[in-house]
């Protein structure tokens, strides 16, 4: 009697899943900028002459010469986010010659060896603004926790280094510990008059509020990017 031939039952491949992406996962896949400080693009701040040949008010400062971010006689509220020391030949503002920079004690004490001019103090600070009540997302474009913010930097020298940079050595000389991000600081232009001369100057004080928690955290991973 011939066998009845058994058909066996082929077994289905298994069915593979589609991945669904979720939005997180989406985020998570694109490239990612490696981001240092020095690829911030952080606009001037200008302090406003009668003279300046950039638009604004005297007594006034811009951002990027084109934003009014502090009006004459008014101040703002600032957070220090870096202040760099640095010198500089202290050439005739006439004078075609351009003048030469340096970065440490060493490179100064070369240059003054090496230059008719004086060699002075000068300073890069950089800093965040806070947006006064009725400002503009063009002039305060970053949102940092609940508020708006402009993102400026201004070089001082000679009254505007002694009324900016040293106040900030002297305040972190006396509290080491205490880093520049965790001080608010008001910040305006003085009206400074010595003989017939009168000019504005950057200033920054010291103040009683505390920037929020939201600013010093972004400050620290700007620096430990």
């Amino acid at each position: 009697m011939p066998k009845t031939a058994v058909k066996k039952e082929a077994k289905e491949a298994p069915k593979e899943e589609l991945a669904v992406e979720t939005p997180q996962a989406l985020a998570n896949a694109r490239p990612q900028l490696q981001i240092s400080v020095s690829d911030i693009d952080i606009p001037k701040l200008n302090v406003i002459q009668k003279t300046s040949s950039i638009p604004g008010t005297a007594g006034s400062i811009m951002l990027d010469q084109k934003h009014e971010v502090v009006a004459p006689g008014e101040q703002v509220s600032v957070t220090i986010v870096s202040a760099i020391k640095r010198w500089r030949e202290d050439i005739d503002f006439d004078s075609d010659e351009m003048p030469r920079y340096a970065d440490t004690e060493e490179e100064k004490a070369e240059l003054e060896k090496d230059t008719e001019w004086s060699v002075i103090e000068i300073a890069d600070i950089s800093m965040l603004l806070e947006a006064p009540e009725g400002s503009d997302s063009l002039t305060y474009p970053y949102p940092i926790g609940d508020k708006q913010y402009a993102f400026g930097k201004i070089n001082v020298q000679k009254d505007g280094y002694r009324f900016c940079y040293k106040r900030l050595a002297t305040l972190q000389s006396f509290n080491p510990s205490l880093a520049l991000e965790k001080t608010k600081w008001t910040f305006e232009a003085d009206l400074l008059t010595r003989g017939k001369y009168s000019w504005f100057v950057p200033m920054l004080s010291a103040n009683e509020d505390k920037p929020s928690d939201e600013v010093v955290d972004f400050v620290s991973n700007l620096w430990n990017s």
